[in-house]
């Protein structure tokens, strides 16, 4: 049972940042574009990620299904109100560059979305998603609502991107797992106002990331570039 555009507009006007401005991942994608590559973005909101790269890149286009999202577009771009599928039936339409981020799970169909990739794909192209990573452990628990139906219908992992590049005729060249960030259980305001738990909240915060990055604890997302 997946979410309609109903269902996301409402998260989206529920959670003002639902649609957000800024992602770790953006930096790792910037720097694998050159200045000729035609960029296509979906699922792009409201072009947060486009107004990023727009100067950086030949072409950026944006697919969006959300009209409220589209409404409020923040960058120059042209967004179109379509699906990947249809424009993989025109085969005159081929990119350098296809991302997207953090939609892969929402999709009740992840083959079909995957198939009109590779078929958009230029050759030699890159392929760059990212997901939720069910390595996380609190999603492993289950402990996220916004991890289940109607909102993610799907769960992925890195290591499952090897049978999807196989299946797709691509292979992975590059994985980048967000690190965990390191955070205490809430406690009392009694508690969190009392001078030794604030004396030993920023010790334990320290040492605790210092532990998390040792033992490369996997964080919420992780980054998959998949070549043609």
């Amino acid at each position: 049972m997946a979410g309609d555009e109903q269902f996301y507009r409402s998260v989206s006007a529920s959670w003002s940042h639902y649609y957000r401005d800024w992602r770790w991942e953006y930096r790792h994608l910037a720097a694998r574009v050159k200045r000729s590559d035609t960029l296509l973005e979906v699922g792009c909101g409201r072009g947060y990620f486009l107004r990023h790269i727009e100067d950086k890149v030949g072409t950026a286009i944006g697919l969006e299904l959300n009209r409220e999202a589209m409404a409020q577009k923040v960058c120059r771009s042209q967004v179109l109100a379509a699906k990947l599928e249809e424009l993989a039936l025109d085969p005159t339409r081929q990119f350098d560059v296809i991302c997207s981020f953090q939609v892969l799970e929402h999709l009740p169909d992840p083959d079909s979305f995957l198939r009109a990739s590779a078929r958009c794909l230029a050759p030699s192209g890159q392929l760059i998603l990212s997901t939720p990573n069910y390595d996380h452990v609190p999603f492993q628990q289950q402990e996220d609502a916004f991890d289940l139906p109607p909102h993610h219908i799907g769960h992925f992992s890195p290591s499952v991107f090897a049978k999807v590049a196989e299946l797709y005729g691509l292979h992975v060249d590059r994985v980048f797992i967000e690190p965990r960030q390191f955070s205490l259980a809430p406690v009392t305001t009694r508690t969190s106002e009392a001078l030794s738990y604030r004396a030993m909240r920023h010790a334990m915060k320290l040492m605790g990331q210092v532990m998390y990055g040792a033992c490369r604890e996997p964080g919420a997302s992780f980054l998959v570039v998949l070549r043609k």
